[in-house]
């Protein structure tokens, strides 16, 4: 910093100081030598610089926008990631207006990665260029991917922004950057002269590159390159701070699979953050969110390394896969709009005849292990935000990162693991895998249940009778003398008791030279099971009295047609989407729904290959 701005900071207590407006205000706090959180819009020093000063625009983590820190030594003014908030822009200006005081001033738009919610306004905003002598720098591939205004790279095209190309005037960590460890002057028309040394570090096999920027007041901004959130992901760091943009947040389902996200890279770069670029008095300054201290980043480097040696092969996060994410999200959060409540009513009946039997003490302990109040809160809040995204108020990955949101509030509240022995399973794997599949919809796999021979007749009759308790009299008999354990044996009784659904059903065959029994498919039958329990619920929603199950062979496969009977058929009431869906997880084909001339629901399955024997 020039001498004359030295003076205008006057230091006043140990931890207070003066600011050019005469507003008293903190340092960064201290605690052992060591700095432990950032100011949220406060000018703070940055320790181990000469005169390097922070103000960090501090942001609760959100996909729309991100954090932004504006960095000053002398006249360089560096803003990191100048976000996509239309109120926080206006706070940066204000902010670049005050410090500005003539055309001397230099302002440096640093995209620490390209993706828009981090660089928007730093694209777009013309204002800014008036405000003092302004550039735009970013890693080299990532700032050839802005001058082509390429939208995939930059994710405008997921979240339905334009982008135009821009001139980017600085190319940080070039190919000839990388290749030795040089010093170079970059000179800018209008803008002037930039100082950049070039240097690697290596550490088993991997290497880090870096690119440091000399400021007007002597201190060095450093550039390096750890990709794997996106090709061109860099870490900045100066004194004790160290930006590592959206990295901590690069294995979240939504984030991974991002264009340019790769696994490998992703994992040499958080074992160079933690072996060249973490020490104990960093603070680490992320994308979104509250600034963290180097505990936290080195939990952070485990809690990475471990979720990246689980995670599978993840597909790119594209517009086609957040589109499949949007709809596979409503229809599950429909899917829990039907099942929770119909878990509650189950227990709620269940508690009801045990107090009729006089086991008081039971009934009360089954009622208070889950409410779905909670879970019916969650889904309003849900139905609110779905509300705003209709009324243009929210856009698409917003829509499906709040319904991740709501799977995961949903699975901590509900309390499967206590329920199994008043719940049947059927119920509780379809409650548990609401989240389990919106995962692997987000991550682009598509579940692949088990490729098992099915006989798909007695797993049907088995469907009707309903799940059996296990406890049988003799069972009953035996323990009756053990009072504890006969009355938890007659509360599993009853819990498991047939929930039998009372849709009466016929089964007939065509095109088959063999007994009925011994008809195959390939289906993961657990998944089968769920579903076909899904559509008898949906059978009697729509009013039918009876079911016909007529299964057919073909040379494709083995069709099955259900053909409900009744005198008011609801039939525009459409199938579940997420019904379609688990059939189709389990290993069926959907081919028709219910709908006026044709009401029926036809379903295709592969044959099991010890099964050929269509007339």
């Amino acid at each position: 910093m020039a001498e004359g701005r030295k003076k205008e900071f006057i230091i006043h207590r140990k931890n207070e100081y003066y600011d050019r407006t005469q507003k008293l205000v903190p340092r960064m706090p201290v605690e052992n030598n060591r700095v432990m959180q950032l100011e949220n819009e406060v000018w703070q020093q940055i320790p181990k610089t000469r005169s390097a000063w922070v103000y960090p625009f501090i942001r609760k983590p959100s996909i729309t926008g991100s954090n932004t820190y504006i960095i000053r030594s002398g006249r360089h003014l560096l803003v990191i990631d100048p976000g996509a908030i239309t109120d926080q822009m206006e706070k940066v200006r204000e902010i670049l207006s005050k410090e500005v005081s003539d055309q001397n001033h230099r302002i440096i738009l640093i995209a620490g990665h390209i993706h828009v919610d981090h660089m928007y306004f730093g694209l777009v905003d013309r204002q800014l260029r008036r405000i003092g002598r302004t550039i735009i720098a970013a890693e080299h591939w990532g700032a050839e991917q802005l001058e082509a205004g390429d939208a995939h790279w930059t994710g405008s095209d997921i979240v339905g922004l334009p982008q135009s190309p821009v001139h980017v005037a600085l190319h940080l960590l070039t190919p000839e950057d990388k290749a030795a460890e040089i010093k170079k002057i970059v000179n800018i028309e209008g803008f002037g002269e930039i100082i950049l040394n070039s240097h690697q570090v290596s550490t088993n096999g991997r290497t880090l590159y870096g690119q440091s920027m000399l400021l007007e007041d002597g201190d060095y901004i450093t550039f390096w390159n750890t990709p794997g959130h996106s090709q061109e992901s860099m870490s900045i760091s100066i004194g004790t701070l160290l930006h590592v943009g959206d990295i901590p947040f690069a294995t979240n389902p939504g984030i991974a699979g991002r264009a340019g996200w790769n696994k490998s890279d992703l994992l040499d770069s958080i074992y160079n953050i933690r072996d060249h670029l973490l020490t104990e008095d960093t603070i680490c300054c992320p994308g979104h969110g509250r600034t963290f201290d180097y505990s936290g980043a080195m939990a952070m480097v485990s809690r990475m390394e471990k979720e990246i040696s689980v995670m599978p092969d993840i597909s790119e996060y594209n517009v086609k896969r957040l589109n499949l994410s949007l709809w596979h999200g409503l229809d599950l959060i429909d899917e829990a709009h039907r099942l929770f409540p119909i878990i509650a009513g189950r227990m709620m009946s269940l508690c009801f005849r045990l107090e009729n039997i006089e086991m008081e003490q039971e009934a009360a302990d089954i009622c208070v292990l889950f409410s779905d109040e909670q879970v019916d809160q969650f889904l309003l809040d849900f139905n609110r935000f779905y509300e705003e995204f209709k009324a243009g108020k929210k856009i698409k990955p917003e829509v499906v990162h709040k319904a991740l949101q709501v799977f995961e509030q949903i699975e901590k509240a509900f309390p499967a693991e206590s329920l199994e022995s008043v719940i049947d399973r059927s119920l509780l794997r379809r409650a548990r895998r609401i989240l389990s599949d919106f995962l692997s919809t987000i991550q682009g796999i598509i579940p692949d249940g088990k490729d098992e021979p099915v006989m798909l007749i007695s797993m049907i009759h088995e469907v009707f009778a309903g799940e059996q308790s296990g406890v049988s009299d003799e069972e009953l008999i035996t323990i009756a003398d053990d009072e504890e354990a006969y009355r938890q044996a007659i509360v599993k009784r009853i819990a498991h008791h047939p929930y039998a659904h009372h849709l009466p059903y016929h089964i007939s065959t065509e095109n088959y030279e063999v007994d009925e029994d011994a008809i195959t498919i390939l289906a993961d039958r657990e998944r089968l099971y769920d579903s076909f329990i899904a559509l008898i619920e949906y059978l009697e929603c729509i009013n039918a009295k009876s079911l016909n199950i007529t299964l057919t062979g073909e040379k494709n496969g083995i069709h099955m047609i259900l053909t409900p009977v009744g005198p008011n058929l609801e039939s525009e009431l459409p199938l579940p989407g997420s019904t379609i869906r688990e059939i189709a997880y389990a290993g069926g084909v959907v081919e028709s729904v219910m709908e006026p001339g044709k009401e029926d629901i036809r379903i295709e399955f592969q044959k099991s290959a010890n099964f050929d024997n269509s007339g």
